[in-house]
This record gives C-alpha cells, sequence and structure tokens, in this order.
C-alpha cells in the first residue's frame, strides 16, 4: 500500500515547475513572476465568482434579496450618502413647509404673554 499526500505531491510539482521555469533560458524573472501572480489573481477571481453566486443563491433561498459583491466599496458608499443626502433633503423640506404654516405672529407672542397669568379652564 502506498502512501500517497496529496499535499506533498502538489508542493513537490510546485517546486518541479518552478525550477524549470527559473532554468528556461528564454524565460525573464518578470515573465516567471508575471505567470505566477496571474495564476493567484486567477485562482482569487474564480473563487470570488463562486463566493458571489452561492452567497446570492443562499440569500434567495433565506428569503432575502439578491447580494451584488462586484460593486466596489466607494461605489456602495458613495450611492448609500446620495440616498441618505437625498433623505434629508426631503425632511428638511417638510419641515420647512410644515413650519411655515405654523409661523406665529408677534399678536401670537403678545397673547401668551398677556395671558400667562391665568388659567383657562381649556388649559388644564
Amino acid at each position: 500500500m502506498t502512501d500517497f499526500s496529496y499535499k506533498k505531491y502538489s508542493l513537490e510539482q510546485l517546486d518541479n515547475w518552478i525550477h524549470d521555469a527559473i532554468t528556461c533560458e528564454d524565460l525573464t524573472a518578470q515573465e516567471i513572476y508575471d505567470t505566477v501572480v496571474k495564476c493567484v489573481d486567477d485562482c482569487a477571481n474564480y473563487h470570488k465568482k463562486e463566493l458571489s453566486k452561492t452567497t446570492e443563491l443562499l440569500s434567495l433561498l433565506k428569503g432575502y434579496r439578491p447580494v451584488d459583491f462586484d460593486a466596489p466599496t466607494k461605489d456602495k458608499e458613495r450611492e448609500y450618502n446620495l440616498r441618505e443626502i437625498e433623505y434629508y433633503n426631503k425632511r428638511a423640506r417638510l419641515d420647512a413647509e410644515h413650519s411655515n404654516k405654523n409661523v406665529a405672529t408677534r399678536k401670537d407672542w403678545d397673547d401668551f404673554w398677556e395671558n400667562s397669568g391665568t388659567l383657562n379652564s381649556s388649559d388644564c
């Protein structure tokens, strides 16, 4: 029976490929570097795509809306801030309209101070 370790096998293959690339006269260090970076980047993008798909499926299964992980965080923050600004602008307009309807006049002010010493039955 053989004692096969996939971990050991993978690392040996990586060692062989790196050794082969370094000893190849036609390859530059930059080409080797670029190939390794591209490989790792491709792997990360693949898993990011799979994570996005499985997260969206899980969200749908739980009854939530789909989640978009592809939009950069800054775009999401900007979108949130724009919605927040729009909400506060609408709120300020509503408050201004409401306060314009309830503006006290000088007569209201005088009436308040003149009647402040007496209580009406409606005040209780």
